[in-house]
């Protein structure tokens, strides 16, 4: 599988995802500041109440952002500064705290 196949360009809602509660609905919304379109930013509504699928469905951007670097420093890892390996780690280490809320 090469690069081509495997980063295929993707269009979501940039930013910060966060899980919020409105009353009794539970939101994933993004940065308010970097939507255009939706003043309120929502990406979907969590039915029910499960704060932990909201969590992650919220962590998903930076889900993705970790696992891209993971997959680069993986992609060379003889070639990679111990700065880059750290880095990618970070990212891992904090998508998974954002996930499990």
């Amino acid at each position: 599988m090469n690069d081509t196949q495997t980063h295929k360009a993707m269009t979501y809602t940039k930013g910060k995802w966060e899980a919020v509660r409105n009353g009794i609905s539970l939101y994933v919304e993004a940065d308010k500041a970097k939507t255009s379109k939706d003043r309120r930013g929502k990406i979907a509504k969590v039915y029910g109440i499960n704060e932990a699928n909201a969590k992650l469905i919220a962590s998903a951007p930076e889900l993705l952002e970790a696992l891209k670097s993971a997959y680069i420093v993986l992609d060379k890892l003889g070639d990679s500064s111990l700065e880059e390996i750290l880095t990618s780690y970070d990212l891992i280490r904090q998508a998974i705290k954002k996930a499990e809320g």
